[in-house]
């Protein structure tokens, strides 16, 4: 037998969001009674479910309907809530998260099919389409460890009272790092200045900035069998 975990959120935004909503839809209805304008399908069910017909002892008095605030309340009452269901996580958290991290992957797919061209297969053979998707990938791939290492840094600044970084999407942040410049010599290779934003965000990502000193082609060699794929 698995174990479900129902994780139950309340959005603030959402709930005032539908009730304004709901409050506009009540008065335009009101405005259509005041001007005896049919109601469409909607309005009709709306209309039904919150106004009730005003009492009145004068049997010459037109019919008036006014609104029901306690049927209002309740259909106003579970507004704003939202259910996540795992069967694997239990941190509420930790869920919402990986919820969020759905929309990073379904936003990856809307690139591939419209900035890479793949919703027509505008190639000319299979080895170019099997190019594109992988270059995909790999881009999607960086995204994610990029997201991640940052995600990381802000939680142990926020743990230690560090300086927090300000929110930047992935790309933004790779277009930031975009212009750092490596050049090589015979003596290795020689990196361009990194100082301010860049080099935070260097700190941020966990790579070490490089010094003035040439970096060596094992140095590269040496990070990556550090690299600790548990970040993914």
């Amino acid at each position: 037998m698995a174990t479900l975990y129902w994780h139950i959120y309340f959005d603030k935004q959402i709930a005032e969001k539908v009730t304004q909503g709901l409050f506009e839809r009540i008065g335009k209805i009101q405005e259509k009674l005041h001007k005896k304008e049919s109601l469409d399908e909607n309005e009709q069910t709306l209309f039904e479910e919150v106004f009730e017909k005003a009492e009145s002892t004068d049997e010459d008095t037109p019919v008036s309907y006014i609104i029901n605030n306690k049927k209002v309340d309740e259909k106003l009452r579970y507004k704003g809530y939202r259910v996540l269901v795992s069967n694997e996580i239990s941190d509420a958290r930790k869920a919402w998260c990986a919820y969020q991290e759905r929309w990073k992957v379904e936003d990856t797919f809307k690139t591939l099919k419209s900035r890479l061209g793949c919703s027509r297969n505008r190639v000319s053979d299979n080895e170019s389409l099997n190019g594109k998707i992988f270059v995909q990938f790999l881009a999607a791939s960086i995204a994610m460890v990029v997201r991640a290492r940052l995600k990381k840094y802000s939680e142990e600044c926020r743990k230690s009272d560090g300086p927090a970084l300000t929110y930047e999407s992935d790309g933004t942040v790779l277009g930031t790092l975009n212009n750092i410049m490596q050049t090589k010599f015979q003596a290795g290779y020689y990196f361009g200045e990194i100082a301010g934003k860049r080099r935070n965000l260097f700190e941020a990502l966990g790579v070490s900035v490089p010094d003035s000193e040439p970096e060596r082609e094992m140095d590269y060699e040496d990070e990556a069998d550090e690299y600790d794929d548990d970040e993914l």
